[in-house]
């Protein structure tokens, strides 16, 4: 079914004022926030040189909008009904985590995916919509089972290994099994 949608749009500037170019930007909405039995709908784009974006949500519904840049902290932003120009978001550098994986030997695993997704803290949003946050980095493990992943925002965090990275960031998603660890 084809719904009408409305276009909303911002500018993301980086911390220091200027324009943060290809920042992916995420929105989910549904044109009936309750209405359980229509899913939603996913739309995505990358900001312009000017850090601009414009991009279409429900008409009248619900919506809330993921700001992913590779090298800053995701933002999460509900912005419900309101539509049209959202003003600028300014862009925050974040926490890394790293570490290194290890076998139940001992010996470190390469070339699995360590996920971290946000579970609590003040960034963390409740969307009130059968959506996953978009919260959340991978970084997939190195010969010595080190790894490290781009910023995150502060909270508390779910770190576990898996056979795919549970980000919205990763391109590919090459899957690697997981064996003891």
């Amino acid at each position: 079914t084809r719904r009408s949608s409305d276009l909303i749009s911002g500018t993301v500037l980086l911390p220091d004022g200027s324009a943060a170019a290809g920042v992916k930007i995420l929105v989910y909405s549904k044109s009936k926030k309750d209405d359980w039995s229509e899913y939603g709908s996913f739309d995505e784009m990358k900001t312009d040189a000017a850090g601009a974006f414009h991009i279409n949500v429900a008409k009248g519904g619900e919506a809330v909008l993921w700001l992913l840049p590779e090298a800053y902290s995701p933002e999460t932003h509900l912005i419900h009904q309101q539509r049209g120009n959202l003003g600028q978001f300014k862009l925050e550098d974040g926490a890394r985590i790293a570490g290194q994986v290890f076998d139940s030997e001992g010996a470190p695993v390469s070339h699995v995916w360590v996920s971290a997704e946000l579970q609590k803290g003040p960034n963390k949003k409740q969307t009130g919509m059968p959506v996953a946050d978009a919260m959340a980095r991978a970084a997939l493990t190195d010969e010595q089972g080190r790894f490290a992943m781009g910023p995150l925002p502060v909270g508390g965090y779910d770190l576990s290994i898996n056979e795919y990275p549970r980000d919205s960031f990763t391109e590919g998603r090459t899957t690697y099994s997981v064996p003891d660890v």
